[in-house]
């Protein structure tokens, strides 16, 4: 598995790291660890101006000033990128570590260095101040937004002690709708490496919009289990039982819920009475039913999370 990871030297950006034990990835993953100055070259002059005026305009002081600003924020990011690639690789020996650092739109860098690269992409859920140079906080929503690959939002979780890392059971909700994104989600949970007695509680929510799969089930991989004189509710609990077993068979332990409400908070609900360690949501849900798309369940519950998020895609070849 190859993972880029976001490194602005942060502490919700340390902590980003230490939870990686937390996040059942193989033991021998490749991790590209990127750090991005938020900064831009000057433009360069028209080519049309004399040599005289454009070297009078690069030695003009509010130009050598930024350049000077820009070559520390670079440098910065350089020193910031080795310093997450010995974080990782102290706490991953097994792990093979490498390190970039890039000068540009933070959100930017991150996606095009893991396009067609990584399979998934971790960030801090905040970062350093915009005066600080090297922000990860709004960032995180963008990535979420346009990355190509699945996207992991990561948050502290004071429920476990350091000492525990990866080896104490993991809680994990696991928001389901029917649609193929979903799918990929209960595959990237079931496909991991969890610590034993690892719990996972699958989450259908049921709102206005979901009926809308009872009416034209077609697009839906879990496709209808019932009759015509099955209830809705019915087709529902026996959908996510499926996926129950399908993730006991991978050896956790799982439980089925069906919900009534909005997703986002529903999700985020379940999560705070459950003091979940991770959400795993897929990026879209169905064509006709806009619950889960991006900027509506997955932005909102990782925004509102109290643990990390994970909203699973197909990783670009």
């Amino acid at each position: 598995m190859k993972v880029l990871i976001g490194y602005d030297g942060s502490e919700p950006a340390k902590a980003a790291i230490s939870g990686l034990h937390r996040a059942g990835l193989p033991h021998d993953a490749e991790v590209l660890v990127v750090s991005v100055a938020d900064v831009w070259p000057p433009l360069p002059r028209p080519s049309s101006e004399p040599d005289s005026e454009r070297s009078g305009w690069n030695k003009s002081p509010i130009v050598m000033k930024a350049a000077t600003l820009a070559a520390a924020s670079r440098a910065e990011a350089q020193t910031l990128a080795a310093e997450g690639a010995a974080l990782v690789t102290t706490a991953f020996p097994g792990w093979k570590v490498s390190q970039a650092a890039y000068a540009g739109s933070p959100y930017l860098a991150l996606i095009q260095a893991a396009e067609g690269k990584a399979d998934l992409i971790v960030v801090g859920s905040q970062g350093r101040s915009a005066l600080g140079g090297l922000v990860m906080g709004s960032v995180s929503q963008k990535v979420m937004r346009h990355a190509t690959c699945s996207v992991r939002v990561s948050r502290r979780n004071d429920r476990i002690t350091s000492g525990s890392r990866g080896f104490a059971p993991v809680r994990i909700i696991l928001g389901v709708d029917g649609s193929t994104h979903s799918a990929l989600a209960i595959k990237a949970v079931a496909s991991r490496a969890w610590p034993a007695e690892t719990e996972v509680k699958i989450v259908a929510v049921m709102d206005a919009k979901f009926w809308a799969v009872l009416a034209d089930p077609g697009s839906s991989p879990w496709a209808w289990v019932g009759d015509a004189e099955e209830d809705g509710r019915t087709w529902a609990d026996r959908a996510v039982a499926a996926v129950s077993e399908q993730l006991q068979s991978a050896g956790l332990i799982a439980t089925s819920h069906v919900e009534e409400g909005d997703p986002k908070r529903v999700l985020v609900d379940v999560a705070e009475r459950w003091k979940a360690d991770c959400i795993f949501v897929g990026a879209k849900g169905h064509s006709g039913l806009e619950r889960f798309l991006l900027g509506s369940v997955s932005a909102g519950v990782a925004m509102r999370a109290p643990c990390s998020v994970e909203v699973a895609r197909q990783a670009a070849s």
